[in-house]
Formats: C-alpha cells, structure tokens, sequence
C-alpha cells in the first residue's frame, strides 16, 4: 500500500506536465480538424462611399484566402454566402484621384462561424468628386453605302446627362451613338446605345450616362442626281401620200432631270407623250407631256411645245397636150408641125397626182400671121399651184394659107393638119 501512494504521490510535478501536455495537445488536434480555407474569392463590397464623390477604381479586387473555424457539425456545410467582404469609404477624402489605402474586413453573418484571415488585408481606392455635364448626341453612321443618301438624323431626346468623376468628365469631349446604315436602304428608327468620347475618338470609362440609350430616326432613300437632258417629240401616223414633214422643233430643246442615280445617269433623251400627225397636211403646234423614267422627276415645268411643219412633196410630170390656135382667122386654113406638145409640170406630187392633160391649155397665137410658114412659140397654162418646167417643142411650125372664096374653115386644131 506505501509503494502504491508513493507510485501515484512521487514525482507529482512531473505528472501534471504530462497530463497538462496532453490536454493541450487534444485541444489542438481539435481545432485543427475544425479549421479550413475557403477554396474561392469573395466580392467586396464598397460601403460609405461619399454621395459627392465618385469611385475611380471600378475592378476592385476581391478577397482569397479565407481561413475560418466552425463546430464539426456545420464545417461541411460553409457557403459563400456566410462570408461577408467590406471596405468602408466613410473616411477617404476626395482629393481628385488621389490614392487612399482602405482596410478590408470579412466577417461571418453566422455567428459559429470565425474567421481567422484573409488576403488582402487592404486596398487601394481613388476617389474624386461627382461632376454632371450635358451633352448634345452626335450620331455617327460610319460609312454610308454607295448609291445611298441618308437624312438629318432625329435625337429622342436630344441631349444626355454624363456623371462621373470631374477629371474623367472634364475629358469627355462628345456623346456619339454609333448607327449603321443598312445598305438596303430601310430607314432607321430604333433605339440605340450612347457611348462618351474624349477628343482623341478613345471611349472615357466609367462614367455614368443617362440615358444610356437614344431614339434615332433617319430617312434613308436612294441618291439623287440631276441631268440636263435633250427631250426627243414621239411623233405617231401616217401623213397623206405626197406629204412629209420638213421639221420639228421643241421648246425647250433640254430639261433638268432629278432622281436616283442609277436611273438619271443612263438617260440620253426624255420622249414626249405620242403626238398624232395621222392625215396631218397643215403645220401645228401642241403641248405634250414629258414621259419620265421611275424615281425621276423634272425639274420645272413637265410639258413641252412641240411645233410641226408640213410639206407637200414635190416632184414632176411630163404630159401630152394637144394644141390649140388662138385668134384663128376664118379666110385662113393652117398647117401645123406636130398637133401635140410635151408639157413638164413640177409641183407638189399630191397635185401632181390630181392633175390631166385636160386640165391643161397649150395654144399659139397666129392670128397676126400672114400665108406662109412661121415658126410660132407654143404658150402653156398649167393647174395653179404647179409651174410648167418645159415644153417640147417650145416652137411649132405653122402652115398659113388663104381658103378658097367662098370655103370658110373652123380655125381650131382638129381642122389644121400637120405638115412641113
């Protein structure tokens, strides 16, 4: 029993060293077991951010490495949720970009939860004061397509709102929507985001716009072009025979054609409406209208006066005419060379056409002739509105003689005879 109590009595110190190791020892292990790394990132969230001031640092960092504690129990089942990020502007002055080192701090919203570290442990932020400029939108639509021709584009509304940092506003020298033109030719009318330009053409990032979208409409319609064009008359029928038309005139000879491109540019002449000339014998003038292509119009008046000269072709004819005596005498019988003569007419061929030897009067004069034989000029009368281009023979010999007493003879041409 004495070797029993000095077993457990002796050394006692020494003992309580051990016991006290081992209680220490187990605490570790665990805790050890309870103690993790939260495998991913967390946000930070901005707090206490002056309303007069404006953050210039938009990609804040996140926070890794979370090493936290947590009871067995609830250790496996740790959200990303339970862990809370923050870093408390309150106390930063804004002193235009000026950089601030603000303390990170992450706490757990469930309170069995501890968190031991983190990384990092604070950041960097710039803060500056809040500006507000106007802007008027300038609509930028890049290259139009050819062939095309866009309007004066329509702004709803007109002018935004651009706040931000004062340095980065102060930097903003446009606000530009960027609106492409279809080649097709729809016009625009849609909704379009706005973007902040600095003198350079270089987008100026992060401010805010408002609103951050524009309605913009714009006609868009094929390109016009314009011509000065000759007008050609289009004239339709068939004049009487013996007829042609000798000219035809246009007031004004040419006019200014506008339209598309593609429809002015291959134009070489404008025709007039069909003007009939069907039977036509006499000149006129008329009013017609110009015959446009599509997509063209006439700058000006859209008529014409269009003056048409008629005239009778002309042409000859040659006929045979039988002659007469003028102021035969009745004491005297006459001879004559030939009964006929060849008359040539020229005029115009309709009248030509119209006219006969019977319509003719081809006669000479003998009635101061003494017997014997003269040489007498052959005198034509021809239809009026003809002329008698030649006659042949222009002279006929004629063969006077007295008649017997008594024998009185009829001194017209079927009584004189041929002869030498």
């Amino acid at each position: 029993m004495p070797r029993l109590l000095r077993f457990f009595g002796g050394n006692w110190p020494l003992k309580l060293g051990a016991v006290a190791l081992a209680t220490v020892l187990y605490a570790g292990l665990v805790l050890a077991q309870n103690t993790r790394e939260w495998p991913s990132s967390i946000p930070i969230e901005i707090v206490g951010q002056p309303q007069n001031a404006f953050l210039l640092d938009r990609g804040v960092p996140e926070v890794t490495g979370i090493r936290y504690r947590a009871p067995v129990e609830i250790a496996g089942t740790v959200r990303s949720s339970d862990f809370l990020a923050r870093a408390d502007l309150s106390r930063v002055d804004a002193r235009g970009g000026v950089p601030a080192r603000v303390p990170v701090t992450v706490d757990s919203i469930d309170r069995r939860i501890v968190v031991i570290d983190w990384r990092p442990k604070e950041i960097e932020v710039r803060l500056d004061p809040v500006a507000t400029r106007q802007f008027a939108v300038t609509v930028d639509r890049g290259g139009v397509p050819a062939g095309l021709e866009a309007g004066t584009p329509a702004v709803e509304p007109a002018t935004v709102s651009v706040t931000g940092a004062s340095a980065l506003v102060q930097r903003v020298s446009r606000v530009v929507a960027r609106v492409p033109i279809d080649p097709s030719g729809i016009n625009v009318n849609a909704d379009y985001d706005v973007v902040a330009l600095d003198h350079n053409g270089e987008e100026v990032t992060p401010v805010d716009i408002e609103p951050e979208r524009v309605r913009i409409g714009i006609v868009v319609q094929q390109q016009v072009a314009s011509a000065s064009v000759p007008v050609a008359p289009r004239l339709e029928g068939t004049l009487p025979p013996g007829y042609r038309i000798r000219s035809v005139s246009v007031t004004p000879l040419a006019v200014t054609v506008e339209g598309e491109e593609r429809a002015v540019k291959g134009l070489e002449t404008i025709p007039t409406e069909v003007i009939d000339v069907n039977g036509r014998t006499l000149d006129f003038t008329t009013t017609s209208a110009l015959v446009l292509p599509p997509d063209t119009r006439v700058l000006g008046q859209p008529e014409v006066m269009v003056r048409v000269l008629i005239v009778a072709e002309t042409g000859s004819r040659t006929f045979v005419v039988g002659l007469a005596l003028a102021d035969a005498r009745p004491d005297r019988s006459y001879t004559l060379s030939t009964p006929n003569v060849l008359v040539t007419l020229h005029g115009s061929v309709s009248e030509l056409e119209r006219t006969g030897p019977q319509q003719m009067r081809a006669t000479l004069g003998v009635r101061s002739l003494s017997p014997g034989r003269h040489a007498v000029p052959v005198r034509v009368r021809g239809p009026a509105g003809l002329t008698v281009d030649s006659i042949s023979p222009r002279t006929v010999f004629v063969v006077v003689r007295r008649a017997p007493a008594g024998e009185g003879r009829d001194p017209t041409p079927g009584s004189a005879r041929p002869g030498s």
